[in-house]
């Protein structure tokens, strides 16, 4: 992969960063990258930690042999990015494979500048941003608010009345705060639009993008972590692990993960406390701006569930919502970050009032434990699949 045409522009309200991506490899047309920020920046946008970040991912998935770029980019980053990419790669063969990792074909920057001293951090709405502006937000820090990642990320499906929405609704809180929003669109995501490949590999390193882009104004950008309980490999691994943020970082921006002690029940009781970020949380997958919060899906029951347990009634956040222990017959559990946080409600349902809440619970995470000794080739079915993929698998190679 090539990364050509780099260039910045001034607009009339803020300044955007554009490059022309050109495949080596993979038969894809070019592609135009673009990361814009809206409102006033007191300085320019960092072009090439930035860009190697958004592109380093699919560029391996891609199975590109190499990535040059004329824009010399952190010694640091250099050094870690090799390993962060196989980690990612041992993490999610599904779509990295097993080929040799792309070569850097790029200058070392020997400027490193000392960090500044501004901090900001990401902004979504969901539960652990939320917690994280509440716990660590200072006058003059800066939130991250962006348009093309989980709102309006997959091609076609743009919605900026939704994210004008999310700007709306979490200004009064910014404004408490002393915090001041930069709102950031982006069609980075579309890099590899593929079900499953933005949360398992991508994310975290198009998180970081956007914080190298704005490393000459920012010292420190924190990123919330997913409120997971810690386990042996702290969390499920995935692109948005603490490892993985933790070594994106570089010389002038430095990337950090807060919080990873406190769970999700914790993280919404400090929500609760405070009215203006209540009124701010967007948990869904699907919602949109005329439905914040759809009320029906797993995140949006989930979120409601813990809500009522900490006593505070969700229907005012959640459209068309119908809270009850069978909801949960029609969720499906599909991450084991998500099954250890409805094991985390269940230590924590007692009395008799909450028991058929606790058999529900423990019939979902009956049904999740099952898929994974299915899938894990632990079962006759499990077995049968296992043997069906060697044999598939043996075709193709003869």
């Amino acid at each position: 992969m090539r990364i050509e045409a780099i260039h910045s522009e001034p607009l009339p309200d803020g300044q955007r960063l554009r490059a022309q991506l050109v495949w080596e490899q993979a038969a894809n047309t070019p592609f135009e990258l673009y990361l814009q920020l809206n409102g006033p920046w007191p300085v320019g946008l960092c072009a090439a930690d930035a860009l190697l970040l958004a592109c380093a991912i699919p560029a391996l998935a891609a199975g590109e042999q190499r990535i040059h770029s004329p824009a010399a980019c952190s010694p640091l980053l250099l050094i870690m990015l090799p390993g962060l990419l196989r980690l990612s790669q041992y993490w999610n063969p599904r779509y990295l494979g097993s080929q040799a990792l792309p070569l850097l074909q790029i200058p070392q920057r020997s400027d490193a500048s000392q960090r500044a001293a501004p901090r900001a951090r990401f902004l979504s709405g969901g539960v652990d941003s939320l917690h994280l502006l509440l716990c660590n937000a200072q006058p003059g820090d800066y939130a991250l608010l962006v348009n093309g990642f989980d709102i309006g990320g997959q091609p076609g499906a743009a919605d900026p009345a939704l994210f004008a929405e999310l700007c709306r609704r979490s200004a009064p809180l910014l404004a408490k705060l002393g915090v001041q929003a930069l709102h950031i669109h982006t069609n980075l995501r579309h890099l590899d639009a593929r079900a499953g490949f933005w949360g398992d590999c991508f994310a975290g390193f198009a998180l970081a993008a956007v914080a190298h882009s704005l490393a000459q104004g920012l010292g420190q950008v924190e990123i919330a972590s997913s409120g997971e309980p810690i386990g042996p490999l702290v969390q499920s691994p995935d692109s948005l692990h603490p490892y993985l943020l933790y070594a994106l970082g570089s010389e002038r921006v430095g990337l950090h993960v807060p919080h990873l002690q406190l769970g999700r029940l914790d993280r919404l009781r400090s929500i609760v406390a405070e009215p203006m970020a209540l009124a701010s949380l967007r948990v869904c997958n699907f919602s949109s701006s005329a439905h914040y919060n759809c009320g029906r899906c797993e995140k949006c029951v989930r979120t409601a569930l813990t809500l009522q347990l900490l006593g505070q009634d969700p229907a005012p956040l959640f459209a068309g919502l119908r809270l009850e222990p069978r909801s949960l017959r029609d969720i499906a559990i599909d991450h084991p970050a998500v099954a250890a946080m409805y094991a985390e409600l269940l230590s924590n349902m007692p009395g008799a009032s909450w028991q058929p809440w606790r058999n529900e619970i423990e019939a979902l995470l009956t049904r999740w434990a099952k898929q994974q000794r299915w899938l894990q080739g632990r079962t006759l079915g499990g077995r049968w699949r296992a043997l069906h993929q060697r044999w598939q698998s043996a075709g193709t190679r003869s």
